[in-house]
């Protein structure tokens, strides 16, 4: 039996620049900025929020929280080869602007069929 998903959207996604971005080497953690890839990779993926720009008060002023996660298939999540610390800019028709935190199998039927995305905003303020 191979599992489907429930209203897939397209999501947008932008992967770290790997070779355009400096590590440390003993944190394996970016050092300076950040550097994204030129063209995105869309994954189909189910989407489920935890949070969704839930009000979060900072010095600033209001800095909205997001979070949830993407259930993508696993050969799609493989394929497009995505990774931690890679930039969600739209979940279907909604702009947005989210990192993935984590990925973890999911729906066992014998083999991990699915991948659980998690994204979360950053923090601002």
């Amino acid at each position: 039996m191979r599992p489907r998903l429930i209203h897939p959207v397209e999501v947008t996604i932008y992967k770290i620049d790997r070779e355009a971005t400096e590590f440390d080497p003993d944190f394996r953690e970016p050092v300076g900025g950040i550097k994204y890839e030129q063209e995105p990779v869309i994954l189909r993926a189910q989407v489920k929020y935890d949070r969704f720009e839930a009000l979060n008060m900072v010095a600033a002023g209001d800095s909205p929280l997001t979070s949830g996660y993407l259930l993508a298939e696993a050969k799609d999540v493989v394929d497009t080869g995505i990774g931690k610390g890679d930039k969600i800019t739209a979940i279907g028709d909604h702009d947005t602007e989210l990192y993935v935190t984590e990925i973890r199998p999911a729906v066992h039927y014998g083999k991990a069929h699915m991948r659980k995305v998690y994204f979360e905003a950053r923090r601002k303020g």
